[in-house]
């Protein structure tokens, strides 16, 4: 069977675009889903797609790669799209001679992101989650044309049909809250270990970060490296390295908050195996599973009145996918509102906003338990504007314009 078939892409002519999709398939989470909405989107286009994974592949994919024509690669910058002995080489992607679109699943404060940027700063498209990332990467020389974030339709396998078919009231778990729970004090000795003297630094950048919602994780930095006399810059060397850790920190305090607050109500929290939730069991009223898969999350989310997503860390405007995923599976998303959310959604209209103080989270938690009905609006509403916003067919075309014009969507005449 050829990978286009795995993929489920209908065989194109051979003068057909080309475009290469570089992902951990294998991996069965947001971003391979992510990946799977293009590949959906690609099919109402006249090209070949070739998914190329990640995860399993190694050099034997890379060689494979670098051997073929294509006319475009879509690179999905995962935990496996970095150096190292067991990773693709993205200096290696260098030499491809097709243009690169490189989409970032982190915002680019994580170094080992954006250090394979800095290798294609002058062949790669950027496709970013956040709306200051454009700036950002013009300031440490990385020429984005148009950066933007589609990530296609979040309704694999018919979630769409399951969702709409279940009302708030038919489901059992009143709250569902997906994410790794860390401590603070693990990134503290961390840094206490590898930086003594920096120590300090990382935790007055936290509490600017956790003070200052508003503004881009970078800006508030800039902020902090001055007024302590630092001649440092959040995007390259010591500054960069400090802002990584002190988002880090700033968002398990956060975390750890946030679960201090859910375990008290009656719902699900499901946490990774290294996660830590708070330690007295006669507060706990939520139910605390392990790992699930990602399918497993979906199913709970089905099930779910309320989906609790934390952000990925405090850069301004990163949104957890899990949002769009519980929007799409018919929950309310209970979700930090930032610019990027404001971009796609109305809070109060399409999702139930919460800010740092948790205002409101409680009362939310509450209604959600005992009168689910007061929310059906809101999630019908958001499950109809997942869709609207992150449809396959015109996502797919701008964010292959700046690259490749895949030209119009094929008919179902032509396409027999």
């Amino acid at each position: 069977m050829s990978v286009s078939q795995i993929a489920g892409v209908r065989p194109k002519a051979a003068e057909s675009p080309r475009i290469a999709v570089l992902c951990p398939r294998e991996i069965n989470n947001v971003v391979n889903a992510g990946t799977r909405a293009l590949i959906d989107g690609l099919r109402h286009y006249a090209v070949a797609v070739e998914v190329f994974d990640t995860w399993t592949e190694g050099a034997t994919g890379l060689r494979r790669l670098l051997g073929r024509r294509f006319d475009a690669v879509y690179a999905v910058a995962g935990s496996q799209l970095v150096d190292g002995p067991d990773r693709w080489n993205v200096e290696l992607l260098d030499l491809v001679n097709s243009p690169i679109l490189y989409r970032l699943t982190d915002p680019p404060f994580v170094r080992r992101y954006l250090g394979g940027l800095e290798g294609l700063r002058h062949a790669a498209t950027v496709s970013v989650r956040d709306l200051h990332c454009g700036e950002y990467l013009e300031r440490i020389g990385i020429g984005a044309r148009a950066p933007h974030y589609h990530p296609g339709r979040y309704d694999d396998s018919g979630i769409d049909r399951d969702a709409a078919g279940r009302s708030l009231q038919e489901r059992d778990i009143p709250f569902l809250f997906v994410g790794s729970v860390y401590r603070a004090e693990s990134i503290e000795q961390y840094t206490r270990a590898l930086l003594p003297d920096r120590l300090q630094t990382v935790r007055d950048l936290s509490d600017a970060l956790l003070a200052e919602p508003s503004r881009p994780a970078w800006r508030v930095a800039e902020d902090v490296f001055r007024a302590r006399g630092d001649e440092l810059v959040p995007y390259h060397g010591l500054g960069r390295a400090l802002l990584d850790l002190a988002n880090r920190h700033a968002n398990a305090r956060f975390r750890c908050r946030l679960a201090d607050l859910l375990v008290a109500h009656e719902g699900v929290i499901v946490v990774g195996d290294d996660s830590r939730l708070p330690d007295s069991p006669t507060d706990r009223r939520a139910e605390v599973l392990g790992h699930r898969t990602h399918a497993q999350v979906v199913d709970l989310m089905l099930r779910a009145r309320l989906v609790v997503a934390a952000p990925p860390n405090f850069c301004v405007g990163a949104v957890s996918e899990r949002v769009y995923w519980a929007m799409a599976a018919g929950a309310v998303s209970l979700s930090l509102q930032t610019p990027a959310m404001d971009r796609h959604f109305e809070p109060g209209l399409h999702y139930r906003p919460f800010d740092r103080a948790f205002a409101d989270l409680e009362t939310t938690l509450v209604i959600a338990r005992e009168s689910p009905a007061a929310f059906q609006m809101i999630a019908d509403a958001g499950r109809r504007q997942v869709r609207v916003e992150f449809s396959n067919r015109d996502n797919v075309r701008r964010l292959f314009g700046p690259i490749l014009d895949i030209g119009d969507p094929i008919t179902p005449a032509s396409a027999s």
